[in-house]
């Protein structure tokens, strides 16, 4: 009998383990640019609705965000040189309330994702030859799309200017916003704004079973139950 529960459990604790999975949020536009990595910038962010997580079935945990820089090339480019926080929080503002005022548009915690530096005059600081840009996490953000959207705040404390701009693919949806705090003017949302922003792949584990491996649990359990009720009898 024990072995018979042991071997129940264990199959549901392997089917429940935690799976890799990506999803992709706009399409480059053919002459889309959008800047991240830019001299000059002390804040940017995107704003990504809830909506378009709706493949994910549910509450992810987010390792790794990949930006691209296919659609429009002018030169390499390089990244505009200091340290770049990326933070995520859960936020309640919408694309349509996205505000200019980037500190208005946080409403929940933030939580630090990655820290990023790139130097000053180094092979780190040109990755215009790139077309995918990762950015890895050091700590994953657990995102549940029911709560409310999600925020991707970038801060840069001490941005320099670059040797060229480096652009990236940009999209139109209507679940994206974003915005940018530059030089010490105050923000605006016209870099992309309501229904514009950045291409965005999101690498991330989810611990909710596919819907096979639901069906191969309850025929595992469905195979357990009348041993367990022979069992008795005898």
């Amino acid at each position: 009998m024990k072995r018979l529960w042991s071997l129940g459990l264990g199959l549901s604790f392997v089917l429940a383990g935690p799976a890799g999975a990506q999803i992709t949020i706009g399409t480059a536009l053919a002459d889309g640019t959008g800047m991240l990595f830019y001299g000059g910038m002390n804040r940017i962010q995107q704003l990504y609705s809830s909506s378009l997580f709706a493949g994910t079935n549910g509450p992810i945990t987010i390792n790794e965000i990949d930006f691209f820089h296919t659609a429009f090339q002018v030169g390499t480019g390089v990244a505009g040189w200091g340290t770049y926080t990326f933070s995520f929080s859960t936020t309640s503002t919408t694309p349509a309330t996205f505000s200019g005022t980037l500190a208005n548009n946080v409403t929940g915690p933030e939580n630090v994702f990655a820290i990023v530096t790139y130097p000053y005059n180094s092979n780190a600081d040109a990755i215009g030859g790139l077309t995918v840009i990762p950015i890895v996490g050091t700590t994953p953000f657990y995102y549940d799309p029911s709560v409310g959207n999600l925020l991707l705040d970038v801060t840069i404390p001490s941005p320099h200017a670059s040797g060229g701009d480096l652009l990236f693919d940009e999209a139109a949806s209507p679940g994206l916003a974003y915005g940018s705090e530059a030089d010490g003017r105050a923000g605006n949302a016209s870099e992309g704004g309501s229904g514009g922003g950045l291409v965005t792949r999101f690498d991330f584990a989810t611990t909710a079973p596919e819907p096979s491996s639901l069906a191969l649990l309850g025929s595992g359990l469905a195979f357990l139950i009348p041993v367990m009720s022979l069992r008795k009898r005898v």
